[in-house]
Order: structure tokens, then C-alpha cells, then sequence
């Protein structure tokens, strides 16, 4: 079916193919953003970063509290108190309750 030359260029292709497999695997994992927590955000509020946050906060998986408080943060930051205050205060009662160092960041 194939002549000796074809065979030779065919194995030769799957050998190439299955030698970069792992590099691929590779350049795609590293391609992939790393999961972004409360934590992280948190540290870089604590660090007044908050270009940072801004990028960090879009690339993050939270729950509710954690994406209002954050969203109120970065607004305040970028001089939009209106915004800032409707995201903080659908936060500010379960902030009383499980945070009380986010609880003072979260006055504007």
C-alpha cells in the first residue's frame, strides 16, 4: 500500500506527533489561569494592589458575599462610591458575622 519512503515519512510522523504530546499537555496547562480565592484577593486588598485586584477579581471563582464585597472594593478604588456602597451594603450584615478584619475595609 505504501512504498518504503511512505512508510518511513508516516512512522516518522507518528513519532514526531507522539514526542510532543507532552509538550503540548504541558503549554496548555501552563496557559491555564490558576483558581484566584478570597485569600488571594484578600492579600492584595491587605497590600493596597488594587490594579491587581481588579485583574485578580475577573479570573476568580467566589461565592456572592465575597464577589460583592470585592466588586465594593475595587469600586471605591476606581472612584465610584454610588456602586461601592450598593455592593458593600448587601454585604456589611454577613460581614458583621463571619469577618471583622473585612468588616473595616468594607466603610467607605
Amino acid at each position: 500500500m505504501f512504498s518504503r519512503c511512505g512508510q518511513f515519512l508516516l512512522l516518522l510522523t507518528v513519532i514526531v506527533t507522539v514526542a510532543a504530546c507532552p509538550l503540548w499537555t504541558q503549554s496548555a496547562t501552563a496557559a491555564e489561569p490558576h483558581s484566584v480565592s478570597g485569600s488571594d484577593l484578600d492579600r492584595l486588598v491587605q497590600g493596597k494592589r488594587y490594579p491587581e485586584l481588579e485583574q485578580q477579581l475577573q479570573l476568580a471563582h467566589l461565592n456572592p458575599i465575597d464577589l460583592a464585597y470585592f466588586t465594593g472594593i475595587v469600586a471605591d478604588r476606581n472612584n465610584h462610591p454610588l456602586d461601592a456602597i450598593v455592593d458593600l451594603e448587601k454585604v456589611l450584615p454577613e460581614l458583621r458575622k463571619t469577618s471583622p478584619t473585612q468588616i473595616g475595609r468594607a466603610h467607605v
